[in-house]
């Protein structure tokens, strides 16, 4: 039965009750105005089918007290004249109140109002907004309205809480109502005496100018050529400094860690204690224990802006996070042992996440938000982490050891030093402006010694990526066992794969050791010549000049014409690297109009003087237009090298192979074969690991290339997207068939500072020869909008450096 009952009356009264709307009218003596209450009765039909039960209903309610029944009178067909409850009314608030019981309530709140009235009448708006709140703390009000015509009469006393002197009102009585206090101290201070860039209750003592208790940074210094403490000894004399005092874990008040002026070169942050205290000695630097998601101690330090700073939490949604809202503060801060490599090598204490974060994240760099992506998606496990307590002090050791090469090159014509042989427990002592890594002249782009940027366009790697099956299969390899030294198994999938005889797939453990491999064996057979395309990636042009051979650039002609009286090893990246676009000057025998045919017809007389042509093939899978320059059968007679790790978005797992020309198969024997054979032979043992080995077996299988080719689709959107961007804002852009092109601004811009304060690295194309463009890797939206922002700033006057452009 849906009729009304008694009860049903009484619980709309209570929710007026419940919403402060029977109180509020004792606030400023208004009158109560009659309110009807909803009435569902018996319908029409039911009068005759249910009379009885219509007959106890409409007694009830004419028994129910305090309100009154409006009738309504009618002519049943069946029972004739009727009268039945139409309308429900109350007609005065006591009448209200008494239905549910709320007199005495309703009298204690009346007193509460004439005492607010009598003695700090500002308060009664307050009282009218929230007057079942005001019932709450009735036993407190009057110690409540003291406070508060204290603080009219002492605006910001400037003491602490415990120094307010009124009767009953003591320390923990304003902690316990700091919540109400703050409701009644806004209504009844004037502006002047409110702080209100201090929000919330945790900034009570600031926003009404109370002394607080400071917060604390607590540091540990790592140099004791930057010691904080002179602690001496005292016999009737000046104290004695020890600067040899080595472990100085020091707690100093925020105010004072701001004024500090000290010169720190470096600061490291860890969330945990252990890893604090046992963090090892680094030159000109300090250790702070961290905050959590707390930095408001360290915000306004602004010679924290000045040094490289790099954070150490756990790698979770969580420790991703802490991140994330550290860089809000500091946007160069860098992570430590926070990457997917550090969290793949650790499987074994891998635990579990108890409140994953699920919110984005939009300051951590492609890689970390990548791993964040994996880990709040639970594509790597479910809820996985790895605290930061359970990683590997030599992966700290080894972590801080490469961070000692960042540090920038002396000045030209000084001498470099490079590191130290130092124990494998501690960093060299001495001062960090003189590390240095050994020269290597290699320039490259992704992850370098500030650690990985947030937004890294300076790689060509897929920004779909990591690929779920790859990673799968690179996770579950067994890293304690050798792979098998022949690959038997890896030859006969990448040989079907690729539809050709597994006798021609040869191993290598990246493609800069097949370049420098293939060189090597180039040179073993007589080559004293290298082409290289007009620009080109570094490691041909190194590879030939570790071997003393002549490098031809760009001379197309050559190759099919002088050259040809010494063999010569000729390199073609297509797409190349780093325009992106299709290979030119191939050689004349080759050339993408000659007919499948011809190039079959060679014979190995004819062969034999020919140059040794390799095609890099590393971003064929990348292409996101265009088409090959050479047909399937013309890729047969030449070398092909792959590397697929960059497709798969897995740039960090190093594994790659070539696919030897037919002519250098078991097959076509001869000479070919045999020199072959030798190719073999200068290859180490084991060139690639297990988790390469199992990259490139997920390379084969279908599900990863399906996934590989629905990540085009999404790289052609965004790629068209990034370069409409860059040309919006002015850049020239070069065409480019893959996920990568190259682009020119309309003003020098300072590439060290958008990496050191954007966190945005761009790869600087000078070392391929292209100065004054650069190349970048094609990133999500996210990405995008951060570069687009520090594009209207980063324009800055040319200088002759290789920082600018």
């Amino acid at each position: 039965m849906s009729w009304t009952t008694a009860k049903d009356l009484r619980a709309q009264v209570q929710k007026l009750w419940d919403k402060g709307d029977l109180l509020r009218p004792l606030v400023h003596g208004e009158p109560f105005e009659p309110r009807r209450l909803r009435l569902a009765g018996p319908s029409s039909p039911e009068l005759t089918e249910r009379f009885d039960e219509v007959r106890a209903w409409m007694t009830t309610l004419r028994t129910t007290p305090k309100v009154r029944l409006a009738l309504r009178e009618f002519r049943h067909r069946v029972l004739g004249q009727c009268a039945v409850p139409d309308e429900v009314w109350l007609d005065s608030l006591d009448d209200a109140l008494a239905l549910i019981g709320k007199t005495r309530e309703a009298a204690r709140f009346a007193t509460l109002v004439a005492n607010t009235q009598a003695q700090n009448a500002t308060l009664l708006p307050w009282l009218k907004k929230r007057p079942l709140l005001g019932l709450e703390v009735t036993d407190a009000w009057a110690r409540l309205l003291a406070v508060v015509t204290w603080l009219q009469a002492h605006p910001r006393p400037g003491v602490y809480l415990r120094q307010v002197d009124l009767p009953g009102v003591d320390s923990k009585f304003l902690e316990t109502y700091r919540a109400v206090l703050a409701e009644l101290l806004d209504l009844a201070l004037p502006p002047s005496a409110i702080d209100a860039t201090a929000n919330g209750l945790s900034q009570f003592c600031r926003r009404y100018g109370f002394k607080d208790k400071p917060l604390r940074v607590r540091l540990r210094v790592l140099d004791p050529a930057l010691r904080l403490l002179h602690v001496g000894t005292s016999s009737g004399s000046a104290a004695i400094d020890r600067p040899n005092l080595l472990d100085q874990d020091i707690t100093l008040t925020q105010a004072d860690f701001e004024r500090l002026d000290w010169p720190v070169q470096r600061v490291f942050m860890t969330e945990n204690e252990v890893n604090f205290l046992a963090f090892p000695p680094v030159p000109g630097s300090v250790v702070i224990f961290g905050a959590g998601y707390g930095f408001d101690a360290l915000a306004q330090a602004t010679w924290l802006q000045r040094c490289p700073l790099h954070y150490w939490g756990d790698i979770d949604t969580h420790g991703l996070a802490i991140l994330d809202q550290l860089r809000a503060h500091f946007p160069h801060a860098q992570s430590l042992l926070m990457d997917r490599t550090t969290l793949l090598a650790h499987p074994d204490q891998w635990g579990s996440e108890p409140q994953p974060v699920l919110r984005d994240l939009t300051r951590l760099n492609a890689g970390e938000a990548a791993l964040y992506n994996d880990l709040r998606d639970n594509r790597l496990g479910k809820h996985l982490r790895l605290e930061q307590e359970r990683i590997s002090f030599l992966a700290l050791q080894q972590a801080l050891r490469a961070i000692a090469c960042q540090v920038s090159a002396p000045a030209d014509g000084a001498p470099q030093t490079t590191l130290p042989d130092t124990p494998p427990d501690t960093l060299p002592s001495a001062p960090w402006q003189a590390l240095v890594c050994p020269e290597t002249g290699w320039t490259h782009g992704g992850t370098d010694a500030l650690g990985a940027a947030r937004f890294d366009f300076s790689t060509n790697s897929n920004a779909c990526g990591p690929c779920p099956p790859a990673l799968a299969a690179v996770q579950a390899a067994d890293a304690t066992l050798y792979p098998d030294p022949a690959y038997t198994a890896l030859r006969e999938r990448l040989g079907t794969f690729h539809e050709v005889s597994p006798g021609r797939i040869v191993l290598a453990g990246s493609a800069s050791e097949a370049i420098f491999r293939l060189t090597a064996w180039a040179h073993q057979q007589g080559v004293r010549a290298v082409h290289l395309p007009q620009h080109h990636y570094g490691d041909y042009a190194r590879a030939a000049q570790a071997w003393a051979l002549q490098r031809v650039v760009d001379q197309p002609s050559a190759v099919a014409g002088s050259l040809l009286a010494q063999r010569t090893l000729v390199w073609a990246c297509e797409p190349s690297s780093p325009l992106g676009q299709a290979h030119t000057g191939w050689p004349s025998w080759l050339t993408p109009h000659t007919s499948d045919k011809a190039v079959s017809t060679r014979t190995n007389a004819s062969a034999a003087r020919q140059p040794l042509l390799v095609l890099d093939r590393a971003y064929a899978p990348l292409r996101l237009s265009g088409v090959s320059s050479l047909s399937d059968d013309q890729r047969q007679h030449v070398w092909q090298l792959f590397t697929p790790n960059k497709a798969l978005g897995l740039a960090g797992v190093r594994a790659a192979y070539l696919i030897a020309p037919y002519a250098y198969s078991e097959r076509a024997g001869g000479k070919f074969y045999a020199d072959f054979q030798q190719l073999e032979r200068l290859a180490p043992s084991w060139p690639v690991g297990a988790h390469g080995v199992a990259l490139l077996q997920a390379w084969t299988q279908a599900d990863t290339q399906a996934w590989l080719t629905g990540s085009l689709h999404t790289l052609r959107h965004w790629k068209a997207r990034q370069i409409a961007q860059l040309q919006t804002l002015g850049w020239i852009v070069q065409p480019s068939d893959a996920n990568y092109f190259c682009a020119r601004p309309p003003q020098p811009i300072d590439l060290a500072a958008l990496r050191q304060t954007h966190g945005i690295k761009l790869r600087d194309a000078t070392s391929f020869g292209l100065p004054g463009w650069v190349r970048l890797g094609v990133l999500g939206p996210d990405a995008q909008v951060a570069l687009a922002a520090a594009l209207q700033g980063a324009h800055s006057t040319c200088k002759p450096t290789g920082d600018f452009l």
